[in-house]
């Protein structure tokens, strides 16, 4: 009997079981049994996979410790289609559960796997769920980098409902940090496409997304409107989950306006509706929104009554959150364990495959002795042993580099600002950044320093390995020159950097020329004001001008690097701009408009870098950050990036 046809077999025994009347536990029995009686194989696997499915989704350990066996034995074996089946529903097993640490761990490892095996639109599929299990721990910087590069792979494959399905998750994410205009900016993308695949349910989610947004930004008329067409389209599904968040909205739009007798009809409404869904999170919110409502009209035997029940309510859900946070710990305790005898039976397993391999050798050798001579043989061997010999030592010696040079990332990456900085010191701004190799030449910078904002975008001599040393010495220099010397004028701070690299790498004797092209930026506290200094590298400026036209300005940078220069070395420039509100600033280094693509393969340049960002420099900047990298990666097609790539945008 073939595999196959014996999995055939056995599954349609589960079947039967499953679909008769026998209880729970006969289902659970059978199955076990059936898997006591079967060889380790991709069978078993699935078996224990099924297994898993047998038991309560929500609260039982059970079914979590029967996919991870699933995935472990798969792993054993080195069953691929079983390997990346048992991740994806564990993976949304915990997430389900709220679990969204070990999600997060596995989905990590599931990358890992996806990327080892070379499986790269699965490993960008699964970006996505990382963005999701990112958002819902808060560490939203982080989800929105894994969103972006779901929604550039689904756009690349004209999936255009999954792309709108993660613009979606950007809009709730956006909603979740009060972004209010961004939030609104990626529902709007959304809604001609769900319309146009008919996903009725996200297209009223999206609403209800721009309801809430709508809410926050005190926009009570355009906030009905979007909560009526959800709960119009709500209804037509008979979907009560959904009509509960409907009414709820529009019971939250009536109280705001004083309108208490429509908001309390709007909440029992949503209480009618989630009473039919039976989740304990919701029919507490309906209930506490009713207590307010009822107090609004002066009610208070209701109020009073309503309230009792969202307390009853929040205590049950206080109690239900710690059983699963318990559950979480008992599962995590079992999965370490069973890592553990995964590993002492891998060991097992191969030392046996060890032997099995040396049986075999051994027999191949002996017949080989019967066939030829020994000369030939010993001649061929020893030719064999200087080739294996040179192949391993080139292997050792990539792998050392390779090591190297991964570990190297890792060091630049450190000293990078952290996104949370960027995000306390320029809420509204976006980076680019796109290293050609594995390291990068270009950084960005930001710091603070007595009430000064400063941040810049630096190019430095070469890319790849030289330019991260470059790299690493100019960022260390220039956080030297602001936190310890308090220095914070941008012109002062590239005379002083020039100095410090031209000792520091003596270039006085004029054999070494590396340096750094650098745009670097001082804001005041406000935003309102902004110096700048730059070596070779300028600041463009949109806004409105004098005429309230919209312009493009550009102030150009001094034409000499930060470093040894043959021509004549001069202080560098400082402009000081009265920002408007609204303004964006960009900085940039030179590999976004040197990079060749398009139909004839030439260079992108500034001038269309610049047509690009004045139809875009409007939107928010996470948006303008997801165009910019579309737009490059279309540009550049199939070639080779030429250059390090690092673009930041702000806005005043």
């Amino acid at each position: 009997m073939n595999n196959r046809t014996s999995y055939l077999k056995i599954l349609s025994l589960a079947l039967i079981i499953s679909s008769s009347a026998l209880a729970q536990t006969r289902r659970i029995d059978s199955l076990q049994q059936l898997i006591q009686n079967r060889p380790d194989d991709s069978v078993k696997v699935m078996l224990y996979f099924e297994l898993g499915k047998q038991y309560e989704y929500f609260k039982s350990k059970e079914r979590i410790a029967y996919f991870v066996t699933a995935l472990e034995l798969a792993q054993s074996i080195d069953d691929k289609p079983g390997i990346k089946k048992v991740y994806q529903i564990l993976i949304l097993n915990l997430f389900h559960r709220n679990m969204y640490d070990l999600a997060l761990s596995y989905c990590n490892k599931y990358i890992e796997f996806l990327e080892k095996e070379g499986m790269k639109d699965a490993q960008l599929e699964n970006c996505k769920m990382l963005g999701i299990l990112y958002s819902k721990q808060g560490r939203f910087e982080e989800a929105f980098v894994y969103y972006r590069k779901a929604a550039s792979y689904f756009l690349k494959k004209n999936d255009s409902l999954q792309y709108a399905k993660v613009m979606s998750n950007i809009s709730i994410a956006m909603n979740d940090i009060g972004n209010t205009d961004s939030s609104l900016y990626y529902s709007r993308l959304t809604l001609h496409i769900f319309a146009n695949n008919k996903d009725s349910a996200a297209l009223a989610n999206s609403l209800l997304v721009m309801a809430s947004n709508y809410i926050t930004a005190k926009q009570p008329e355009l906030a009905l409107i979007h909560a009526n067409k959800a709960m119009k389209i709500y209804t037509s599904m008979k979907y009560a989950h959904g009509l509960s968040n409907s009414y709820t909205t529009l019971g939250e739009i009536a109280f705001n306006q004083g309108r208490c007798d429509t908001a309390v009809l709007s909440f029992q409404k949503a209480l009618h509706y989630g009473s039919e869904v039976k989740l304990s999170s919701l029919l507490k919110d309906c209930h506490l929104n009713l207590s307010k409502a009822y107090a609004c009209l002066k009610q208070y035997d209701k109020a009073y009554e309503s309230h009792t029940i969202y307390k009853k309510y929040d205590d049950t859900i206080s109690v239900e959150n710690l059983k699963l946070k318990m559950l979480e710990m008992e599962v995590t305790y079992d999965i370490s364990k069973k890592e553990e005898q995964l590993k002492a039976t891998t060991f097992e397993l191969r030392s046996k495959a060890i032997q099995q391999n040396l049986l075999t050798i051994g027999i191949i050798a002996i017949f080989l002795l019967l066939l030829i001579s020994v000369r030939a043989y010993r001649n061929k061997k020893k030719t064999n042993e200087i080739i294996e010999g040179q192949k391993k030592l080139v292997e050792e010696r990539n792998k050392d580099i390779s090591d190297s040079i991964n570990y190297a990332r890792k060091i630049q990456e450190a000293i990078l600002p952290p996104r949370e900085l960027k995000l306390e010191l320029f809420p509204e701004a976006f980076v680019l950044f796109l290293p050609k190799d594995v390291v990068s030449g270009d950084f960005y910078w930001f710091a603070k320093k007595d009430g000064n904002k400063l941040i810049a975008a630096v190019d430095c001599t070469g890319h790849g390995v030289p330019g991260a040393f470059m790299s690493m010495i100019g960022n260390a220099f220039l956080n030297a020159i602001v936190n310890k010397e308090g220095i914070t004028s941008p012109a002062e701070i590239l005379n002083a950097l020039r100095k410090a690299i031209v000792s520091s790498l003596k270039q006085e004797d004029g054999q070494n020329k590396d340096g750094m092209d650098i745009a670097l930026l001082s804001f005041d506290e406000q935003l309102s004001q902004v110096k700048y200094a730059g070596a070779h590298n300028p600041l463009w400026i949109i806004g409105r001008d004098d005429e309230g036209m919209i312009a493009l300005k550009e102030i150009k940078a001094s034409k000499q690097p930060v470093g040894m220069y043959q021509g004549e070395v001069v202080p560098f420039n400082e402009t000081i701009i009265q920002l408007k509100k609204g303004d964006t600033l960009y900085i940039f280094t030179d590999g976004y408009a040197d990079q060749f693509g398009g139909e004839k393969g030439k260079k992108f340049r500034y001038k269309k870098l610049q047509e690009l960002l004045l139809s875009i420099y409007d939107k928010p900047m996470p948006g303008q950050e997801i165009i910019l990298l579309e737009e490059f990666n279309k540009w550049k097609g199939e070639l080779e990036q030429v250059d390090d790539v690092c673009l930041i945008g702000i806005r005043s």
